[in-house]
């Protein structure tokens, strides 16, 4: 399994399916392309240069090629200068004003969790995209609740300017687990036009609460091309499980 070594960032908008590792968790990534201009789907490990601190990001973006590209490229930036933070709402806040300032007009939405293996502190922000499910012994899986804010907050980047972004935080304890997936996955249709909805999402995951993450995505990705009927070329399918190390 490849060791996410201290500083180094990986990731993209690429096909893939990876096991991979830092000191804090071990992770594994889907992601499938659609082959059409329908979404684009950026996903982000990285590891702060104490070895420390691990950052999850995955985004979900409404276009390809050269605006995905872009987008790309900002995240990427404002990683490297956020690296040794744990203000995952602040890489949020400038990435949406960078997309309102350019102009970009592709609905994106992004998911930024930060890992504090000292404290086993997870710091969780959202803008607008599914929120990420957690499992634990004593509760299962469940999704992460973000704090109620006055007024619209958390949106889609690029909506408006000066959007609030709130950052939550829960204390894992090794072997606790966390799921993020783009909304690929739920929208799943089958050929009957039934979505693949949250509910079986949660079935699969309960199912397999006791293996292992590669056999989780393995199931995973099993379950969706039988309900569609084949490959999944309706969008671009990303997710990312990960687990709290001894």
């Amino acid at each position: 399994m490849p060791e996410i070594h201290c500083s180094e960032i990986w990731g993209g908008i690429n096909v893939t399916s990876e096991d991979v590792c830092t000191s804090g968790i071990t992770a594994t990534i889907h992601s499938s392309a659609s082959g059409a201009a329908r979404g684009g789907d950026i996903y982000y490990f990285s590891v702060c240069s104490y070895d420390i601190l691990t950052r999850v990001v995955l985004a979900d973006m409404r276009g390809h090629g050269e605006e995905a590209a872009e987008l790309s490229a900002w995240l990427y930036e404002l990683l490297i200068e956020y690296m040794n933070s744990l203000d995952g709402a602040g890489i949020l806040r400038s990435l949406n004003e960078k997309i309102v300032e350019r102009g970009f007009h592709a609905l994106t939405t992004a998911v930024v969790l930060s890992f504090n293996r000292l404290d086993d502190t997870l710091f969780y922000a959202n803008a607008g995209h599914p929120p990420p499910l957690a499992w634990s012994p004593k509760d299962g899986w469940k999704n992460l609740q973000m704090i109620d804010s006055l007024g619209p907050a958390n949106l889609p980047l690029g909506i408006k300017s000066n959007t609030h972004y709130d950052q939550a935080f829960q204390i894992l304890a090794p072997g606790d687990r966390l799921f993020l997936y783009s909304d690929g996955i739920t929208e799943c249709p089958n050929p009957s036009g039934d979505l693949f909805d949250e509910d079986r999402l949660l079935g699969i995951l309960n199912a397999n609460r006791n293996e292992d993450l590669h056999t989780i995505k393995q199931s995973l990705k099993h379950c969706l091309e039988v309900f569609s009927g084949g490959p999944l070329v309706h969008d671009d399918c990303t997710f990312l499980c990960f687990e709290v190390r001894s």
